[in-house]
């Protein structure tokens, strides 16, 4: 999923031969409803074409948008 990469807290180690640093996740978090943060969809997104109007908030018009229209 898009938020995968979300998966909590992450414990640093370096590898003893190559010296490399390693960060492990090691908690995973969850939504207030009991849903692992990585599976959460929000019920009102904000989608790459959303982006689209150079100067626009894409957030703030999607928020007036779903104001406008609550049923959406």
């Amino acid at each position: 999923t898009r938020m995968a990469h979300l998966r909590g807290a992450t414990y640093h180690l370096t590898l003893p031969r190559s010296q490399i640093g390693v960060n492990l996740p090691v908690e995973q978090l969850f939504h207030v409803n009991g849903t692992p943060r990585e599976d959460y969809v929000p019920a009102v997104q904000v989608t790459v074409s959303d982006l689209g109007e150079s100067g626009a908030d894409p957030w703030m018009k999607k928020a007036t948008a779903v104001l406008k229209n609550p049923r959406r």
